[in-house]
């Protein structure tokens, strides 16, 4: 009897790192699938970075340009120590549980990606303001035209969660530090 449970336990394990693997591996592969940029105009376009921090990838991009001013949606009275001279803003997906509850790879507990990869489960949008880009996990940086930044910010807006106001819904007491915050996804 022993011995049939950890045969079927040997297979779980097997299976979560063969999963696990499988993502990371996937990660990879699309992380270097390039964009079309034949839209690209010189004086139109938006400079945005894809960042990690080995955990979770997010997108960076400017607080502020002609097409939207992400403090209004994201005020800075939600965060501890944010003002004006923040220049960027990043943005991260994901379950809402593997999100607050693993914000380095020591803090993985099976239970957490067990969740995170097999159950239907909250999402949660991860907000950090950054000063600038450098000293970030920079993987790729990106030029965008206007309709392309355009859409990225309508894909944005519509994962995160409102209230009846059309606010963003902020959850309390998360975040890894001063300057992010958590909202509900969608």
């Amino acid at each position: 009897m022993l011995r049939i449970f950890f045969k079927y336990l040997l297979r779980v394990i097997i299976l979560f790192v063969s999963l696990l693997f499988a993502y990371i591996l996937m990660s990879v592969i699309i992380s270097v699938i390039t964009t079309d940029n034949d839209e690209l105009s010189i004086e139109n376009n938006v400079e945005i970075f894809i960042t990690s921090n080995g955990v979770h990838t997010d997108f960076m991009l400017p607080v502020r340009n002609e097409e939207i001013d992400w403090s209004y949606v994201h005020p800075y009275r939600h965060f501890q120590n944010v003002d004006q001279s923040f220049s960027y803003i990043c943005f991260g997906w994901g379950d809402r549980k593997f999100f607050i509850e693993t914000p380095n790879w020591s803090d993985l507990t099976f239970g957490t990606a067990f969740n995170a990869l097999f159950l239907n489960s909250e999402s949660a949008v991860h907000v950090t303001y950054i000063y600038n880009p450098e000293g970030f996990d920079i993987k790729r940086r990106l030029i965008l035209s206007e309709n392309q930044y355009r859409k990225l910010i309508e894909y944005i807006k519509e994962s995160l969660q409102h209230d009846e106001f059309g606010r963003v819904v902020l959850i309390p007491n998360a975040g890894y530090s001063s300057n992010d915050a958590f909202y509900e996804g969608v």
